[in-house]
């Protein structure tokens, strides 16, 4: 398991990130993605395109038409995370 730690200007920590073996990364798509798509578009092409159910904590990565942007999204204990590069 990898973690990285940060923490809050009153000193308490937070994990900035979380990766185990049990979290699988798929790249939803071989076909690029509307980047104004949202949580819920994203999800429902994640399961689409890979079969997998996106409120298991994986991490699915779609890339922008020029190739150039990437969002990753993955489900958080309570909500969906989304990054976007």
């Amino acid at each position: 398991m990898l973690q990285s730690w940060s923490q809050h200007d009153d000193g308490s920590a937070y994990t900035a990130f979380l990766r185990s073996s049990a979290v699988g990364t798929h790249l939803a798509g071989g076909q690029a993605i509307d980047m104004r798509c949202g949580f819920d578009r994203l999800a429902e092409q994640a399961h689409a395109v890979t079969g997998q159910d996106p409120f298991h904590g994986h991490l699915f990565l779609f890339r922008s038409r020029r190739g150039d942007r990437l969002k990753v999204l993955q489900w958080d204990r309570d909500d969906y995370v989304l990054w976007y590069k």
